[in-house]
């Protein structure tokens, strides 16, 4: 495949699982030059919406034509789709249960195939397919024949869409490392006025700035993240922590004055 590159990236929701490294090694058996980064497997389980939202983020990141590999996938062993995509970037892999939907919206998908379990084995030179862990045995696979060179188009039949995702407004979507609360609320917060959120039974005073530093250490906040999106944040502390919050919990911002 003319100018792809040897680049696979890897979002899960196994947590310390080896299942980890029995994709990397599925990945190895196929293209042992591929090379492997991991973006994260703390997704919490099944987490559809915070894979995607992950997912979303870091693409435009890597080089062009990096093969992005999710499998955030309750649904396997069902009848939903294992999808390929080619935009006019890079190239996700997936289940067709909406965690490839958000990393589209600034992309133009050139192609889409549903892969074939029996062509991307027979291509991948493997016999084992389970029913339990299409991780393995065809989505790492399926990124790792891209990564050799091989035709999107062998792994499958062209498709026109895939599935939505079931994106909620006025929730968490995900929570970082520091305990800062990423959210999908929609309501545009002017800097230096004053807010109220909303989560649980409790609701929280909180000033609404533009960066960290706007605020003293300790002071709960809200702001626009580096992402774009509406942000609960503690200057130097965990808001996460503060309200027991975790990804696909409702949250509340108001504007009070």
């Amino acid at each position: 495949m003319i100018g792809q590159i040897k680049l696979i990236t890897l979002i899960t929701d196994f947590g310390k699982s080896y299942y980890v490294g029995e994709m990397k090694g599925a990945i190895k058996k196929v293209d042992p030059e591929a090379e492997i980064i991991d973006i994260t497997h703390s997704i919490h389980r099944y987490n559809v919406a915070e894979g995607a939202f992950v997912l979303s983020r870091v693409w435009r990141h890597f080089p062009k034509n990096t093969v992005h590999l999710i499998v955030i996938d309750p649904g396997v062993g069902s009848p939903r789709k294992a999808i390929g995509l080619q935009t006019d970037y890079t190239f996700l892999i997936g289940p067709d249960n909406g965690v490839l939907r958000w990393a589209i919206r600034d992309q133009k998908v050139m192609r889409a195939v549903e892969l074939d379990p029996l062509r991307v084995q027979e291509s991948a030179g493997l016999s084992l397919l389970s029913a339990t862990f299409h991780g393995r045995d065809l989505f790492a696979p399926a990124a790792a024949l891209l990564t050799k060179g091989v035709d999107l188009d062998m792994l499958g039949k062209r498709v026109e869409d895939i599935a939505k995702l079931d994106l909620r407004e006025d929730t968490v979507v995900h929570v970082d490392g520091f305990g800062n609360i990423v959210t999908t609320v929609g309501t545009e917060i002017k800097p230096g006025t004053t807010v109220m959120v909303a989560h649980g039974t409790k609701t929280y005073g909180a000033k609404a700035v533009r960066t960290f530093s706007d605020a003293k250490p300790g002071e709960l906040i809200v702001l626009t993240g580096s992402h774009g999106l509406l942000e609960v944040d503690i200057n130097q502390g965990s808001a996460a922590e503060l309200l027991g919050a975790e990804s696909g919990d409702p949250i509340g911002v108001e504007y009070v004055g």
